[in-house]
């Protein structure tokens, strides 16, 4: 943990008299440290500092009781109103100036104005347990002395007849809520929790603490893995000794970056968060970090369906993006799913328009490659080329080992051993089988020979592919799958805009033909689609994702001409960012239209290979469907007999009759 402010109770009430004089000083920590500061902000620092300092002064609190303002946690990054410390305990305090709140249809979030309008916020209570948990699971200090850590919220502007019965949540753990006319509990609260002043500088300690995993957790994490074997039962046998090699690597005090190669669905992510667990239970601070939000909701969402992990497991999970300095310097092991995202150009982890010092800019401008190379012990990239789908999207094994090499030459007395790893070959998806992945690269590969009907591979028995006539088609399959019990999953390729007209959900509508209305997703965890609308995936929500069955739409920007499959990036949407605007120019240079090539081409491999049971299609060219067909179901050819067990539907909605 680390803050901004430390003062005993005494300073600090003594500087909040001058709010200008505290939160100017909080401003100038803050902007320092790299981070913009909104109106907004300051003047929650202003209002709720100095309320706090008018409740506090004249009470019967010991005045060496130390005070930290926006303190940072361990993993998260997030920021901490008020920490207070004595020597029996910690109070992590969250002050609200809210006046009104509502309840939302999430029972983990409240309606309230802020921002000058009307918002979702995370329950405050729920914020300050999330706090509480986090140092109480990742602090070595604070696990050490058994310190008793409690939370509590003082929405100061708000009575209790207001805001209680929309900010009753049940569940919030050791947290306390205080309203305007609560000053006095909140006090009492204050003095059982904190007891006198503590000898020494309790905050500083802690906040130089080495982030590790609690005792609680290690124990927890006990059934999921084997020590005794070095081993994990949630990893094939295929995945065992690559696992114990990373896991030996891990084991030597030399740094280290290990790069670990697999295609689409051959257990990179599985790797990854059985090596998380191993890494939690030996006590090592260690983070998973994934290059989209989405991906990260996704697994938080599979392992709380799984149940039996504490919440300080979900804690380890972080979107890439989301990372500040403090939080990777304080993880001993990095591992990095969708590495392929690291150095997207010209994407700084914070907004462009923030202040830094020359020395932070340098850092935080750097390509996320070489900043984690350089700021962690041993960092393990799970990379797939193949899955580049944007022209941000830039690293490869040959960025590796420059990164390397420039990090050792750089930093002589941290060099970094490179470990390129022997590639996941195992296929997880697809019915197990590797035939269906091969057979789409081939389809997919600009520079192989044009496909012939007897170019059709051996499937695993059991995995089904279907070229369906229409959108609608493709719908009622899944539908079908779904009332089954299956999961399912509809995607496309962003060739369709949105019609931004009023009738449409929030303007977020399209349409394919006079029959589909779709809505693309814009959120990880966005609400089910209005009633006749069906909610879409781009290839960036459902990238390293999968499902029983998807649907697939390829859009026109993959057709098919002159006997090869070819590209169209004019096709694609102007609001496709995943391009990188490339579909909005008239000319592309020889080089660009190779960037844009593959990324239509790495989309549709992606999108293609999420299902582990079966796949229904529709193309928007009827060239490209017709030449798929055949290839999978030539008419009278001997080469569809080495297809056992895939279905194709020739012309007709499975299931049709007529």
């Amino acid at each position: 943990m680390e803050s901004l402010c430390r003062f005993t109770l005494q300073e600090f009430i003594a500087r909040a008299q001058d709010g200008s004089r505290l939160t100017g000083l909080l401003e100038t920590r803050l902007v320092a440290a790299g981070y913009p500061v909104t109106e907004g902000e300051y003047r929650s620092w202003q209002n709720s500092l100095s309320a706090l300092a008018g409740l506090l002064s004249g009470t019967s609190l010991d005045p060496g009781i130390q005070v930290g303002l926006e303190v940072r946690m361990p993993l998260s990054g997030r920021r901490a109103d008020v920490i207070l410390a004595g020597a029996d305990g910690l109070v992590v305090l969250e002050l609200k100036q809210w006046r009104q709140v509502s309840p939302s249809s999430d029972p983990c979030r409240v309606m309230t104005r802020t921002g000058g309008c009307l918002q979702a916020v995370l329950h405050p209570c729920l914020q300050a347990a999330g706090y509480v948990s986090e140092l109480a699971s990742w602090n070595q200090v604070l696990q050490e002395r058994a310190l008793s850590l409690h939370g509590a919220v003082w929405l100061h502007n708000m009575d209790r007849q207001q805001g209680e019965l929309p900010l009753e949540v049940p569940g919030s753990g050791p947290v306390s809520l205080f309203f305007a006319g609560d000053g006095g509990a909140l006090i009492r609260c204050l003095q059982s929790s904190l007891g006198p002043a503590p000898a020494g500088d309790l905050l500083g300690l802690l906040q130089s603490a080495p982030v590790r995993p609690g005792p609680g957790l290690r124990r927890l994490l006990t059934d999921m893995i084997r020590p005794e074997t070095g081993g994990s039962s949630g990893l094939p046998a295929l995945c065992q000794p690559l696992f114990a090699q990373i896991l030996s690597i891990l084991k030597d005090s030399r740094p280290s970056l290990m790069v670990v190669t697999g295609g689409c669905g051959t257990g990179k992510t599985a790797l990854a968060l059985q090596l998380l667990f191993h890494c939690l239970h030996a006590g090592q601070s260690c983070l998973l970090t994934f290059g989209t939000a989405g991906l990260r909701h996704y697994m938080r969402d599979q392992l709380d369906t799984a149940g039996g992990l504490p919440p300080a497991v979900f804690q380890t999970l972080q979107p890439l993006a989301a990372f500040g300095p403090p939080v990777h310097r304080q993880a001993e092991v990095i591992l990095v799913d969708e590495a392929h995202r690291l150095t997207r150009r010209d994407r700084p982890i914070l907004p462009a328009k923030a202040v830094l010092s020359p020395g932070l800019d340098c850092c935080l401008r750097a390509p996320m490659l070489d900043w984690l190379a350089d700021q962690s012990r041993h960092l393990v990239l799970f990379l797939d080329e193949s899955q580049r789908v944007s022209p941000d999207d830039g690293c490869t094994l040959a960025d590796i080992r420059r990164c390397v090499a420039l990090h050792n030459r750089t930093h002589p007395q941290r060099r970094k051993t490179l470990w390129e790893l022997p590639p996941l070959r195992m296929q997880l998806r697809c019915a197990g089988g590797a035939g269906f992945p091969a057979w789409v690269d081939k389809v997919l590969d600009r520079a192989g020979e044009p496909l012939q009907l007897t170019d059709a591979v051996p499937v695993c028995s059991g995995y089904e592919f279907h070229i369906l006539p229409t959108p609608q088609a493709v719908v009622r399959a899944l539908d079908r799958k779904k009332a089954a019990g299956d999961s399912v999953r509809l995607c496309a390729g962003r060739c369709w805009p949105q019609s931004r007209q009023k009738p449409e959900p929030e303007g977020r509508g399209f349409h394919i033909g006079p029959g589909f209305r779709g809505i693309w997703k814009t959120d990880c965890r966005q609400a089910p689609a209005p009633a006749g609308y069906r909610l879409v995936d781009s290839v960036q929500d459902i990238q390293g994702q999968e499902a029983d069955w998807t649907g697939v739409f390829i859009g026109p920007d993959l057709v098919y001409r002159n006997d090869r499959v070819q590209t169209d990036w004019r096709a694609r949407s102007v609001s496709d960012r995943l391009m990188g605007g490339l579909q909005a120019r008239v000319r592309l240079r020889m080089e660009e239209q190779e960037e844009a090539d593959d990324v239509i081409r790495n989309t549709y491999r992606v999108l293609l290979t999420r299902a582990r049971k079966g796949c229904f299609v529709w193309c928007a060219d009827r060239a490209l469907g017709r030449h798929l067909q055949a290839l999978f179901a030539p008419a009278a050819s001997p080469s569809s007999a080495s297809l056992p067990g895939l279905p194709v539907s020739a012309g007709r909605e499975i299931g049709d009759r007529n």
